[in-house]
């Protein structure tokens, strides 16, 4: 049996999905929450004593990410339970 070659690999990944669209959505939405969330405290950190109404906003985003985080992650959870997590 002759051994796949990367190109082959990466058609049958390309040509399978290797995961259904709405999972990968929540991966990548979580990613990129996840991202924000550390993101801003510098902002919060850079804006303090430059701005008075600053500091506030990056720090109610960032509890509204933390909120959206734990949604999509009790929902990737609720998705490995139900077996449709692939």
């Amino acid at each position: 049996m002759a051994t796949p070659n990367a190109v082959e690999v990466m058609e049958e990944i390309i040509t399978e999905e290797p995961m259904r669209n709405f999972n990968h959505d929540l991966i990548q939405v979580l990613s990129e929450k996840l991202d924000g969330v550390v993101r801003y405290q510098v902002y919060h950190e850079d804006s303090e004593g430059e701005c008075d109404s600053c500091p506030r906003i990056w720090e109610q985003i960032k509890e509204d990410d933390l909120r959206h985080i734990e949604m999509i992650r009790n929902e990737i959870i609720n998705h490995v339970k139900r077996g449709t997590f692939d």
